[in-house]
Order: C-alpha cells, then sequence, then structure tokens
C-alpha cells in the first residue's frame, strides 16, 4: 500500500527548542484520522487533542493509536543531527470486517508529554481515503531517519 511523505508541523522546532520533548526516550504513537480535518504544517501548537475528534473508529483501530515500536534515538554525525528508528514496520494495522473506512492522515504525537505534541503527519492513502475492512496498514519510517536537523 502507498504512503504519503512525512512532514513535520513547524512547531515541531519549537517543541525541541523549548525541550517539551525527548526524541530518544519518550513514546511516540501515530494515531488515524479521517479527511474531514486536514493537517496544516503551519499549525501553531498541534496537539493530538486537535485531530482526535476526527480519529477514526471501528474494529482493528483502538482509540489513541499505535505505539511506534522500535527504539528511537538522536545521532550525531558532524553538523546533522537525525532522529532515527529500528528497522519496521513501526505501527501496523490489520484489514478486519466493521474496521474503519475513512482512514486518511496519520498524526504522529509525544504520548509522553502531558500536551501530547504532535510532531508530524502522513497521508496515508497517498491522496484517497484507506479502508481498514479490507487493506492491512503498515506504516515504516525510513530508517536512515525520521527527520533530520542540520546546523550550517
Amino acid at each position: 500500500m502507498a504512503l504519503g511523505d512525512l512532514t513535520l508541523f513547524n512547531d515541531f522546532a519549537r517543541q525541541l527548542a523549548e525541550k517539551e520533548i525527548d526524541l530518544a526516550d519518550d513514546t511516540y504513537k501515530l494515531a488515524l484520522v479521517s479527511n474531514t480535518l486536514v493537517p496544516v504544517v503551519t499549525q501553531a501548537t498541534p496537539r493530538y487533542s486537535t485531530y482526535s475528534g476526527n480519529e477514526v473508529s471501528g474494529s482493528g483501530y483502538a482509540a489513541g493509536g499505535a505505539t511506534v515500536s522500535s527504539t528511537m534515538s538522536v545521532a550525531l554525525a558532524g553538523a546533522t543531527a537525525s532522529w532515527t528508528v529500528g528497522s519496521g514496520p513501526h505501527a501496523t494495522w490489520t484489514a478486519t470486517g466493521g474496521g474503519p473506512s475513512n482512514i486518511r492522515w496519520g498524526i504522529l504525537y509525544n504520548d509522553t508529554a502531558g500536551s501530547k505534541q504532535a510532531a508530524a503527519f502522513v497521508d496515508i492513502g497517498a491522496g484517497s481515503d484507506v479502508n481498514l475492512a479490507t487493506t492491512s496498514i503498515y506504516v515504516t519510517f525510513n530508517v536512515t531517519a525520521i527527520a533530520q536537523l542540520t546546523v550550517s
């Protein structure tokens, strides 16, 4: 199944600078939401609560989403810091009758932080809704880096 690119919210840089998140030690989840609310990269202070009202429901999906599996870490190589994760898939949902049929977006958020800051989003169906009743979803992040920050 095709997936879109992971897009970081602009606010992610502020979250890092103000030490609101710990990329290596916090628990991150990927929640699935419908097409009724489109994530915007410039959204001020994105949170899980911003999207939870549009979270899908049905067989095979639990509210709050799936914990991103594998160990996350931060590595530094020269002037580039990389947020990495082990091999995937990192979040999975198996097709099941009665599954939600209107899945469009995945919201990656920090489940450890009290405010549950959203870090990024992905277009799960690459432009179309996905039906979990007929299609399994396997999300695998790039093992080279989920995100990179380069100082120049």
